[in-house]
């Protein structure tokens, strides 16, 4: 009996052997909040929300953060949940999945060099200096 086999059905549709199910769910979560502080930005840029510049900024920032702080959390788990998903599978199963294992890990990273380069942006241009 497989150790898969010992854990019981409800352990497999649990998570543990769709670890990118749950790692797409946490990066839509991410960005539907970057999509929130984008537009928050807009439309106080635009003049559609009252509100200085510098606060406009400050709070698409946090929202962006939070993204991240989603996003990150999500790549841990998912590591940790690939990581103890190749002790109950097959040698052969297993390089297969780590292959595609590293491409959402990677999609993930850049994903956060990007929102972070964007919450930069705004905060760089929110607290620009006017002469």
């Amino acid at each position: 009996m497989s150790k898969a086999d010992e854990l019981g059905p409800s352990s497999v549709e649990g998570g543990i052997f769709n670890p990118e199910l749950l790692l797409v769910n946490w990066t839509s979560t991410s960005f539907v909040l970057l999509t929130a502080s984008l537009l928050f930005y807009h439309m106080t840029i635009v003049r559609s929300l009252e509100m200085p510049k510098r606060t406009a900024g400050i709070f698409a920032a946090s929202l962006i953060i939070l993204a991240l702080i989603y996003l990150a959390q999500a790549l841990f788990v998912y590591v940790k949940r690939i990581k103890r998903m190749n002790v109950l599978r097959h040698r052969s199963v297993v390089q297969e999945e780590l292959k595609i294992s590293r491409l959402y890990f990677l999609t993930g990273v850049i994903l956060v060099v990007v929102q972070t380069g964007i919450g930069i942006t705004i905060l760089k241009g929110s607290f620009r200096l006017r002469v």
